[in-house]
């Protein structure tokens, strides 16, 4: 009897003992764990959320505030620049001597925007401006003066007139562009808020200059250098009023090579200049290859080049025709700086 209770209370108490302990240690620790970490996953994020959301809040409306200080400083700094150039004698600087038709009787002067642009970049309220300045200012009066449009007449005449000769002609915009380390992109995209920065060299490095010629046909072929002839073209080489252009050494070589005549464009007036167009084109390409010393410049300009295809440069051609009707009407035709 007593073998058999001693075996039935081990039995009883293993199995009673096993199943007790189970039960409560699962159900204590299940909500022992689930409390202490609801409790603590709740502190530590509510913390933690906390401090980042007014870290990051407070930094972005800072920028954003700073930004729509500074825009409306300068709003406020154009419209001052406004009111005293409405108030300004026709006499003042810098417009002394000058004679404009948005200029009343009474000295109150429509001012562009571009100028109001300058005046912010050569700190107004002072008597004296630089004389880059008051060049620029000159230009922007000038561009469409009676003499710039009689220019236009002029030059658009004696290129229709070349169309009319036996003679055929070839029309060559010739110019030039520099280029150094230290130009880049001045655009870019990042998150709002927050500056666009790119990694340029620490030194600009020496100049160079590209000369580039556009023309709607091939240019002079090597056949036909030197030889001089009735049947043969004539090559009108378009040029600026650049100084050196103008210089005794490039007169005497048009003078010693008869099948070649210079043609200048007028003042002011880039649009019929289709070698700006090729140039805006160009830099974009040079600038996507980011040189970064003397060699890369030159082997990003050069690929630059082979980048533009000759249905781009005829598209440039015939853009700058369509401003020929405009200059034989004499028409006022603004710049993008206007």
């Amino acid at each position: 009897m007593s073998i058999y209770l001693s075996i039935y209370l081990s039995i009883y108490l293993s199995i009673y003992l096993s199943i007790y302990l189970s039960i409560y240690l699962s159900i204590y620790l299940s909500i022992y764990l689930s409390i202490y970490l609801s409790v603590y996953l709740s502190i530590y994020l509510s913390i933690y959320l906390s401090i980042y959301l007014s870290i990051y809040l407070s930094i972005y409306l800072f920028t954003m505030l700073s930004t729509i200080a500074s825009q409306c400083q300068r709003q406020v700094a154009e419209c001052s620049l406004m009111y005293l150039a409405l108030q300004s004698p026709p006499s003042s600087k810098p417009f002394a001597g000058k004679t404009d038709p948005r200029c009343s009787p009474t000295g109150q002067c429509h001012i562009p925007k571009c100028q109001l642009h300058q005046h912010l970049h050569n700190r107004p309220g002072t008597e004296e401006a630089s004389d880059d300045h008051e060049a620029d200012l000159q230009g922007t009066f000038e561009r469409n003066s009676d003499r710039e449009r009689e220019l236009r007449y002029q030059y658009v005449h004696r290129i229709m007139a070349l169309e009319g000769n036996e003679t055929p002609h070839i029309l060559v915009f010739v110019d030039e562009a520099g280029f150094n380390l230290a130009k880049g992109c001045r655009h870019g995209r990042n998150i709002i808020g927050q500056w666009a920065t790119v990694d340029v060299p620490g030194q600009q490095g020496g100049n160079l200059t590209m000369c580039a010629a556009i023309s709607e046909n091939d240019l002079v072929p090597e056949n036909e250098r030197g030889l001089e002839g009735p049947d043969l073209p004539q090559y009108v080489i378009v040029l600026d009023n650049v100084n050196f252009h103008l210089g005794p050494l490039i007169r005497a070589w048009f003078t010693t090579h008869p099948r070649t005549l210079m043609e200048l464009l007028p003042p002011y007036s880039p649009f019929l200049n289709p070698t700006e167009e090729f140039f805006s084109a160009w830099r974009w390409r040079v600038y996507e290859h980011r040189a970064e010393d003397q060699r890369s410049v030159l082997h990003a300009m050069d690929a630059a080049c082979e980048d533009i295809i000759g249905d781009q440069c005829r598209g440039w051609l015939r853009h700058s025709h369509r401003f020929f009707p405009r200059c034989i009407a004499r028409e006022n035709i603004p710049c993008d700086v206007d």
